[in-house]
């Protein structure tokens, strides 16, 4: 998800976001604590905009559908593309493709994701 410096996994990132969503909960900070967390997710702009352009936290990209803030990000590289996205609530993905048509399949299985097996989370 950094420009041409990680290397991870699907696996590894899902378990990264997992920590952040216990964190929030004050459950874990195993990797960082809550109210880091809570500060990582506090937007630097309006999210009540109609954009659909992402904002950003610290590190972040974020948007909001209903009360649900939706943190994440995304990242290319030629021939490779990804994102992972979570919310507060605990639903979220990751994906991780190679080729060129990353973007299109990333788009077509987050939206049965979001469909399928988060009901409504997104």
């Amino acid at each position: 998800m950094s420009a041409a410096g990680l290397w991870s996994t699907p696996q590894d990132l899902a378990k990264f976001l997992i920590e952040l969503q216990l964190a929030l909960l004050n459950q874990s900070n195993r990797v960082l604590t809550g109210n880091t967390v809570e500060e990582m997710i506090a937007p630097f702009g309006d999210l009540t905009s109609t954009t659909s352009e992402p904002f950003y936290g610290l590190g972040f990209m974020l948007s909001k559908i209903g009360d649900e803030v939706i943190f994440g990000h995304a990242g290319n590289q030629t021939g490779f593309h990804s994102q992972m996205q979570a919310t507060k609530s605990g639903a979220g993905y990751v994906v991780m493709t190679n080729g060129d048509y990353g973007p299109e399949v990333i788009a077509e299985i987050a939206s049965l994701i979001k469909r399928d097996f988060l009901q409504g989370s997104f």
